[in-house]
């Protein structure tokens, strides 16, 4: 009766074949028209931006250019949350407990492994570049000045509340951050600095994480009463990662229209390359040595890939990321990346691309590194190779704990600067190139993401246990009898026929 079955849904699988060939040809054309309509979207970016730079466009004409990228950005944000949530509780819910820890303790030991290599190329970057030389900056006071009160010990004590959130739903939209605020003294006029635990709009991702992973696992000890909730997190990842192709579709538009206003608001965009082209050698120096040295030589030792074949296959996820610039928006695409084309499993991939697009910040660390330097030298502080390696550390931990505040990159080197004593003044010169800086250490962080899932996959390879989607509590031994066989040779016979 197997066998019959067997042939017939075999047969029935050569009949149906060819006219499934048509459809899969269509999608991959399908798939490479899109990776050439964006390339155009950015080219066409470009060229707009620079062009609108000509004609001093008012403030309601730059809204209203800007407004189609305003619109694509809010309809893929709409959809991350619930991809992250759906993708890790289904991702722990299909794997054992004990395969979860391995999979997270990999993963973290990538992305803090990848980070500190971005700030060491940063620090290296600096020094064979030297792009402060022949440049100081007299009055630090023409710039734009950025003031926070934050400390390192904030930052660190701010990641670890974040991790635990004591609201599921207002995780979803705030996250924890130490504040201070000024207090008047009673009778007195004189004012302190009160150090207080208040909170900042936006995702608190690593609660969010944190939590779905628990709910996961709990979820894969209760059998069929998990099996469940199992199942709808399957199926609503799947609808909101297909609103996401959906959506895809619109981003040649949209990354026409973002970077088309970010270059046209630049103010004297030719003078700032001009005075900071080492600066921006030394950026570039650092991201091509990670996109076409270092990746590279990984996908070779590692999994004896052919990195022109690796960066193909990624030219859709690498421009996804490029326009917004946010790695959170490229997380559908990575995924289905990771699965379809690399394989990957997908109870690691649903795990790890959403972690790694929040904590994997190599191209951002080597940025972070290299600002510090750079404003440190233009105002002629000479650091010692002890501040340096504190510089170095510094970065490399405080990747992992970036404030919920605009430009947090820059806040950070805000905060590096403040712990070796160095004027915070001209940290305005690094906004002018905010717009170019962002959309390419958001390409490095997301190929790293790409990388660091495979190579935890390859390294789990063989050592997930599946947990059963039949699984009931776990009976005594006294219970153990001849029906639990029966039942199981049962379920077998089910599951081939």
């Amino acid at each position: 009766m197997i066998n019959d079955k067997c042939e017939s849904v075999s047969g029935g699988q050569e009949d149906i074949d060819p006219t499934e060939r048509a459809p899969g040809s269509c999608k991959r054309l399908a798939s490479h028209a899109l990776v050439i309509a964006v390339c155009g979207g950015v080219v066409i970016g470009f060229g707009l931006g620079f062009a609108l730079r000509q004609t001093h466009l008012s403030e309601d004409a730059m809204m209203w250019t800007g407004l189609p990228g305003e619109i694509f950005m809010r309809m893929l944000k709409v959809t991350i949350l619930p991809v992250i949530v759906c993708s890790i509780i289904h991702g722990t819910a299909t794997m054992d407990p004990r395969s979860h820890g391995r999979v997270s303790l990999l993963t973290l030991g990538f992305v803090f492994l990848a980070n500190t290599v971005g700030s060491l190329t940063g620090i290296l970057c600096y020094f064979i570049v030297r792009p402060s030389e022949g440049l100081v900056v007299e009055d630090v006071t023409q710039y734009t000045s950025v003031s926070t009160d934050i400390q390192p010990q904030d930052m660190f004590a701010d990641l670890i509340r974040n991790i635990f959130p004591d609201n599921i739903l207002t995780a979803c939209f705030q996250k924890t951050q130490t504040r201070y605020d000024l207090i008047s003294e009673f009778n007195s006029t004189n004012t302190r600095l009160s150090r207080s635990i208040g909170t900042a709009a936006g995702t608190n991702v690593l609660g969010v994480l944190f939590m779905s992973a628990v709910i996961g696992t709990a979820s894969s000890t209760l059998g069929e009463k998990g099996k469940i909730v199992v199942d709808f997190f399957e199926a609503f990842s799947a609808i909101f990662i297909k609103m996401l192709t959906w959506f895809m579709w619109s981003t040649p538009v949209g990354v026409a229209s973002l970077i088309a206003v970010s270059v046209a608001r630049v103010v004297d965009i030719e003078d700032t390359f001009s005075s900071l082209g080492l600066l921006v050698v030394a950026f570039l120096t650092g991201i091509i040595f990670h996109q076409l040295v270092l990746y590279p030589v990984l996908l070779l030792t590692i999994f004896r890939m052919n990195p022109l074949y690796f960066y193909l296959k990624s030219a859709k996820a690498w421009m996804a990321v490029f326009g917004p610039p946010s790695s959170a928006i490229g997380i559908p695409e990575i995924l289905r990346l990771c699965e379809e084309d690399f394989t990957v499993d997908k109870r690691v991939s649903r795990f790890v691309v959403p972690f790694g697009a929040t904590e994997s910040r190599i191209g951002s660390t080597h940025f972070i590194a290299l600002s510090v330097l750079f404003l440190a030298g233009v105002q002629g502080v000479s650091l010692n190779p002890l501040q340096v390696f504190t510089i170095w550390i510094l970065c490399s931990m405080s990747s992992l704990a970036v404030p919920a505040v605009p430009s947090a990159s820059l806040v950070v080197v805000l905060i590096i600067l403040t712990s070796v004593n160095v004027d915070s003044g001209a940290m305005g010169i690094l906004f002018t190139l905010e717009w170019f800086t962002d959309r390419l250490r958001t390409t490095s962080n997301s190929m790293a993401n790409i990388i660091c899932t495979m190579t935890v996959d390859k390294l789990c390879k063989g050592k997930l246990e599946v947990v059963p989607t039949d699984k009931t509590q776990q009976p005594n031994v006294d219970s153990c009898d001849s029906d639990s066989d029966t039942d199981g040779t049962k379920s077998v016979l089910l599951k081939i026929i």
